[in-house]
C-alpha cells in the first residue's frame, strides 16, 4: 500500500508513514497548482498546493458522516490526538495562550494554507484524511502526479510482468483472491470450468466474500454474445450468415477440445444455480452484502483476475493462453496498481470498458 506503514496487503485504515507524508508534504510545496476565488468567482493560480489541500481537507469535513452540527466538530474531535501522536503540541499550546477550541484552530490552519502557507498541522491533516478518506486522497495524491519514493523500483528493478506461479501452485489461487479482496474481485475467462466443476469449493469461498461486503463479478465466454455486446440469438437466427462468427466453435477449435462446449454450457448452469443462491440470501436480509454479477463475452483471450481495482494496492493476475487445452502449467503474471501504473491501467482499461460499456452484457436467465 502506497500510504500504509504495512506490506501491500494492509487493512484498510492503516497509519500513514513518516516517509510518504514528508515526501508529499514537500511534493505539495514546490508544486504549482490552483484555487477557486470565492470572492471573484475564477479560478487563480497558486504557488503551491497547499491552497488545493486545504479545500480538499474542507471538502472531506462537509461530508455528513464527518460531521455533526458544524462543519468542523468531527474533525476536531480526532486531529489533537493525532497530532499529539506525531509530537505536534498546536492545541495543547495554543489552548493554553487565548484559551481557543480545536475547531477555530483547524480552521486558521485551513486559511493559511489557503494563503498558499504551509501550516504545522499539514501532517496531521494527513493522517487524518487517509482515515477518513483513503480513495479520495489517493486520487488527489495522483492529481498533484505525487510520485512515492516508498513505490520505486530498486536499480535492480524486476521486469513490469513478474511471474505470480504457474496456475496450480500460484499465490494467487481462487482461495486466496478471495480472501485478499476487500472491496471487489472481478474473475474473467473462457470458461471457469475449474471454479464450475468444484462447485460445493467455490461456492462457499464466494459467498463469505459477499457477506463480507465484496462485490464479485464473474465474466465468461456465452454463445450468444455479440462482439459489441448484447445477444445474438443465434439458434434463432434462420440466416446464420448474418451472424458474426461464433467465437465458442472457433475457441474449440483453437483448443482441439471438443468438451470446451458442454463445460461451458454447464459452467453458465452452474452460475445460474449460484445466482438463485444469492437472490435467497438477498432475501433473509443481511446488513452488508456484495453484489454477485455474472456477465457474459464475445471472446477471451486471456484470464484475467482485478482485486480491489478502485483501491491504491490493487493488483491483477493475468495468463495468457495458447492452443494448449491443460491449465496446471499456465503461467500467471502480476501486476500491482501501485507500481506498475502503466501496466494495470492498459488491463483495468479494458476490463472497465467491456463492463461499462455493456460489451460484456449482464447474464440474468
Amino acid at each position: 500500500m502506497a500510504l500504509a506503514c504495512e506490506s501491500p496487503r494492509a487493512t484498510k485504515g492503516a497509519a500513514v508513514d513518516e516517509r510518504t507524508m514528508d515526501a508529499f508534504v514537500a511534493h505539495m510545496a514546490i508544486t504549482a497548482g490552483s484555487k477557486f476565488n470565492q470572492r471573484t468567482k475564477q479560478t487563480v493560480a497558486t504557488a503551491n498546493l497547499f491552497p488545493a489541500f486545504a479545500d480538499y481537507v474542507r471538502a472531506v469535513c462537509k461530508k455528513p458522516i464527518n460531521h455533526r452540527d458544524r462543519r468542523y466538530d468531527g474533525i476536531a474531535r480526532e486531529l489533537p490526538a493525532i497530532a499529539r501522536s506525531m509530537g505536534i503540541a498546536t492545541f495543547e499550546n495554543d489552548r493554553i495562550d487565548d484559551g481557543r477550541d480545536p475547531e477555530a484552530i483547524i480552521e486558521n490552519a485551513l486559511k493559511y494554507m489557503s494563503q498558499e502557507t504551509e501550516s504545522g498541522l499539514v501532517k496531521p491533516f494527513l493522517a487524518w484524511a487517509w482515515k477518513k478518506d483513503e480513495s479520495g486522497l489517493t486520487q488527489f495524491m495522483a492529481s498533484a502526479e505525487f510520485i512515492n519514493p516508498a513505490d520505486q523500483p530498486p536499480q535492480t528493478a524486476t521486469p513490469i510482468f513478474r511471474p505470480a506461479g504457474e496456475q496450480a501452485d500460484s499465490l494467487y489461487d481462487l482461495k486466496n483472491v478471495f480472501a485478499l479482496a476487500e472491496q471487489r474481485v472481478i474473475l474473467i475467462a473462457q470458461n471457469h470450468w475449474h471454479m464450475a466443476s468444484s462447485r460445493d469449493t467455490y461456492w462457499p469461498l464466494i459467498e463469505e466474500a459477499l457477506l463480507r461486503g465484496v462485490t464479485v463479478e464473474l465474466v465468461a465466454m456465452h454463445s450468444d454474445v455479440g462482439p459489441e455486446g448484447g445477444f445474438l440469438n443465434r439458434v434463432e437466427e434462420a440466416d446464420q450468415t448474418q451472424l458474426p462468427a461464433h467465437a465458442v466453435n472457433m475457441w474449440t477449435s483453437y483448443l482441439r477440445w471438443p468438451k470446451f462446449i458442454p463445460q461451458l454450457d454447464e459452467m453458465w448452469n452452474v452460475f445460474r444455480d449460484w445466482r438463485n443462491t444469492y437472490d435467497d440470501i438477498v432475501a433473509s436480509g443481511p446488513r452488508r452484502l456484495g453484489k454477485f454479477r455474472t456477465y457474459g463475452s464475445y471472446f477471451q483471450p486471456n484470464t484475467i483476475t482485478a482485486i480491489d481495482p478502485d483501491m491504491r494496492r490493487s493488483i491483477v493476475i493475468v495468463s495468457p493462453r495458447t492452443s494448449n487445452s491443460d491449465s496446471v502449467g499456465r503461467p500467471q503474471f502480476l501486476i500491482e496498481k501501485a507500481r506498475d501504473p502503466a501496466a494495470f491501467t492498459f488491463f483495468w482499461r479494458y476490463i472497465d470498458y467491456g463492463l461499462s460499456n455493456d460489451m460484456w452484457p449482464l447474464v440474468t436467465e
